[in-house]
């Protein structure tokens, strides 16, 4: 399957979002480009799509070999920046799509990971919590790969200057997308296509609080009524 997944799963958001999207892309060393793609939901909200994590099967550092049918997926942040304060928030997310490549990273929901530097300068961010998206699972084409490969190579990561389109004309965009406080807690990776995950950004804090007592009791408190789960300046919740 490789690189053969990745139109069909563009082609899924831009149904999703009624637009085309703009983009940019960052190479990392030893590692296959990933994009991401940037929607506007409704005017003022920005959703960042990876595309090119789910060009391999996700394989963790202990396996000896990559299954052709194992879970693959993609990431999405979405925000609130009305005023592109945050426009390059969309390196953070491909470092992060980068990561199951580099690092030999699984995503699953519930996962927590810490960047160890703010998403955009001047936020109290400095990681994510992984969940489920409203987007829905994307087909995957059949595979006419071998049974097996060898993982990709793990290099440390190295960032190339980025190439990025220019805005292109579209038509008035889609519904905005649901809360993140509306998402369920948890969701299964599909072996038979592609998962599309929203990661949350959280403060070092949260990030601490969670490691000691679980990423569950976090997305709890992350759905009070009074956090706003799309700003990158929020604080830290209320943790006992």
């Amino acid at each position: 399957m490789n690189g053969s997944v990745l139109p069909g799963v563009e082609a899924a958001f831009v149904e999703h979002f009624g637009h085309r999207p703009q983009r940019a892309s960052v190479s990392f060393v030893g590692v296959d480009p990933i994009e991401v793609l940037r929607f506007e939901p409704i005017p003022g909200e920005r959703a960042y799509l990876s595309l090119g994590m789910s060009r391999h099967p996700m394989t963790g550092g202990a396996e000896s070999f990559v299954a052709v049918d194992g879970p693959r997926a993609e990431l999405m942040l979405h925000l609130r920046d009305p005023t592109d304060q945050h426009a390059d928030v969309w390196r953070r997310l491909a470092v992060l799509a980068a990561a199951p490549a580099v690092e030999s990273v699984v995503y699953t929901a519930g996962l927590t990971v810490d960047l160890g530097e703010p998403l955009t300068p001047g936020s109290a961010c400095t990681g994510v919590v992984v969940t489920e998206s409203p987007l829905p699972v994307i087909a995957a084409p059949p595979s006419q790969s071998p049974p097996s490969q060898s993982p990709p190579s793990q290099s440390p990561p190295s960032q190339s200057p980025p190439s990025q389109s220019p805005p292109s004309q579209s038509p008035p965009p889609a519904p905005s997308l649901p809360p993140p406080a509306e998402l369920p807690l948890s969701s299964p990776v599909s072996s038979s296509g592609v998962t599309v995950f929203q990661v949350l950004p959280v403060t070092s804090h949260e990030l601490a609080w969670a490691r000691a007592r679980g990423s569950a009791g976090l997305l709890e408190r992350l759905r009070g009524p009074e956090v706003d789960l799309l700003d990158l300046y929020r604080r830290s919740v209320a943790l006992d």
